[in-house]
């Protein structure tokens, strides 16, 4: 059973969350910690982050890829990529390795910048293929993360995907190689 101190600060208020319980959303989904695009560095880097879900607060290390400048990296293996105020992901190998019968796959997109902004995604498949996606803002809420788009792309061919994310003023791509197990 699931209990709630009151609060008397208004109807239709939202219950307050302790600073612990964060809400993880599409397998480690976390966000946040962000660089700034002054603060990007020159290559690749990975992070490692404490990510608590809404149950338990259970410390997880997070490889997370920091995207240089507008830079599109590979971003295989890794839980999300992030660029300045923009992330998406998820990339471990659970989310890229596909069973045969499988033709889409989680995709999250998370801005820490305020605003009720669209996202905008362009993938394109191994084959040239060209998908566009606009995501509206509001569709989820995730604590600590001002916009947040769920979500998923069609995933045919194995191989390499690109993905191009805008939201407002941000811009992430990455590459990502989506295959089938093998024997």
């Amino acid at each position: 059973m699931v209990s709630r101190k009151a609060d008397n600060s208004g109807v239709g208020s939202r219950p307050r969350l302790s600073p612990v319980a964060l809400l993880v959303v599409a397998a480690a989904a976390a966000t946040g910690g962000c660089s700034t695009d002054g603060d990007a560095p020159d290559a690749p880097s990975t992070s490692a982050r404490t990510v608590a879900t809404p149950t338990a607060a259970v410390s997880t290390p997070t490889p997370a890829l920091t995207v240089p400048g507008d830079e599109c990296v590979n971003s295989s293996g890794y839980s999300y990529a992030q660029r300045g105020d923009l992330s998406a992901g998820p990339f471990t190998r659970e989310a890229v390795v596909l069973p045969p019968q499988r033709t889409e796959a989680k995709l999250w997109v998370a801005s820490q910048r305020a605003g009720q902004d669209d996202a905008a995604l362009t993938i394109v498949d191994p084959s040239g293929k060209t998908e566009r996606q606009i995501r509206k803002s509001g569709d989820a809420i995730v604590v600590g993360t001002p916009q947040f788009y769920p979500g998923i792309i069609r995933v045919g061919p194995p191989g390499q995907y690109r993905i191009d994310v805008r939201v407002g003023p941000d811009h992430l791509c990455v590459l990502v190689d989506y295959s089938r197990p093998t024997g």
